[in-house]
Parts: structure tokens; C-alpha cells; sequence
């Protein structure tokens, strides 16, 4: 695992100022591991597949420590920098700590081919 802090991106976080094209994204249960940063082209939602053009520089873990690994397993907040508009799916999840909670699993990738079913 190397999720540990990354200590250049200390400051960087601690300076940062959202704008209206991000959004902070609670991942309850990562499903893989990857470097940060990193850009996706697809999200999948249920039955849902929505091109988007999304990059994540960072993430924070245990909620105040910025890292640029996430691992299998772990729970972080990702940062989610869109170009053009954040996908609606994306807004009408519940916030955090609203007493709601997602019904399925949101899936971040690449690219996809190939229709998905019972996502």
C-alpha cells in the first residue's frame, strides 16, 4: 500500500480553492488501485454510460491527508475536476452525512465498448 502522505501535496491542498467545474467524491470501498494523478473518459452508473472528460489530481484519506495512490480497500474523497459540465447522475447523488446513501456502485474507466448490463 502506498497510500501514506505524500508530503508535496501537503501545501498545494491546504492552499486549494474549489471552482464550479469540480466536485469531491466520498468512495466508501475502492474496487482497484491506480496512481494519481489520472484522467477517465466513462462513468458508469446503474444502467447508465456518460462520456465524460474527468481528471483527479489528488485524493484525501482518513479526511485531511492528500495522496496521489488509491488502494483496494481503502475509503478516500477524490477531487473530480471536469471539463464542462459536472454529469447530473454526479449531482443528484446524496451528500455526506444527509442520511442517504447510493443504491449501486459508481465505476469510473476509461473507455467502454461494449454495452454494460445490471451495473
Amino acid at each position: 500500500m502506498r497510500d501514506q502522505l505524500d508530503e508535496p501535496l501537503v501545501e498545494p491542498f491546504l492552499a486549494y480553492k474549489p471552482t464550479s467545474d469540480e466536485v469531491f467524491l466520498y468512495a466508501d470501498y475502492s474496487l482497484s488501485e491506480f496512481s494519481l494523478p489520472i484522467d477517465f473518459g466513462t462513468l458508469l452508473w446503474k444502467n447508465e454510460v456518460v462520456e465524460v472528460n474527468v481528471h483527479i489530481p489528488f485524493a484525501i484519506i482518513n479526511g485531511w491527508a492528500p495522496v496521489q495512490m488509491v488502494s483496494k480497500g481503502h475509503k478516500y474523497v477524490c477531487l473530480l475536476q471536469f471539463v464542462g459540465d459536472i454529469p447530473e447522475v454526479l449531482r443528484n447523488l446524496p451528500e455526506v452525512n444527509s442520511g442517504e446513501s447510493a443504491d449501486s456502485v459508481l465505476i469510473l474507466t476509461r473507455k467502454v465498448d461494449l454495452p454494460i448490463k445490471g451495473i
